[in-house]
């Protein structure tokens, strides 16, 4: 297991209260959890109106899932031929970003106007509409103008591109 002791400096971090007390002591997580960007850190309250509203420190965690979402079974990559795109962004020109977003933006254009001809505003289609017209057009546009490779192993190894 792994844990973190509570070495705070400043005010105890135990709360009383009438019908006891409680402290926090220390926060174990699995070392098996498929979040390796696990992210935890103590902060004190902040003043409330110029008034310290209380003693005690709020514990801040944020967990990484990226990782956990960029896995694909082996058996399935195997079994359906399935593999990844991964677009290398690590040594990408101004131009290549300038003709990326030329052509999201002439997709986008070219999606609204013909799908939804007669909607005079944006604001007249649903959330759900816009942002399937976004992610289409960005994922059009990244495939067009952008440096991929695919990937067929069950964890990409290109995270950090």
């Amino acid at each position: 297991h792994q844990s973190h002791i509570s070495s705070i400096s400043g005010p105890s971090p135990t709360f009383y209260h009438q019908y006891g007390f409680s402290r926090l002591n220390y926060i174990w997580s699995f070392p098996g959890f498929p979040a390796p960007s696990l992210f935890s850190y103590v902060e004190s309250c902040p003043k409330l109106n110029d008034n310290q509203f209380t003693d005690h420190c709020v514990l801040f965690t944020a967990f990484d899932f990226s990782s956990c979402f960029a896995t694909l079974a082996k058996a399935r990559l195997k079994q359906k031929s399935e593999q990844r795109t991964v677009f290398l962004y690590k040594n990408l020109t101004e131009d290549t970003w300038d003709t990326f977003s030329n052509e999201v933006n002439s997709r986008l254009e070219l999606y609204l106007t013909t799908h939804h001809s007669s909607i005079s505003s944006l604001s007249a289609l649903s959330l759900d509409k816009l942002w399937h017209a976004l992610k289409r057009s960005i994922l059009g546009g990244a495939i067009d103008s952008l440096p991929f490779q695919h990937d067929q192993s069950p964890r990409s190894n290109f995270t950090n591109d």
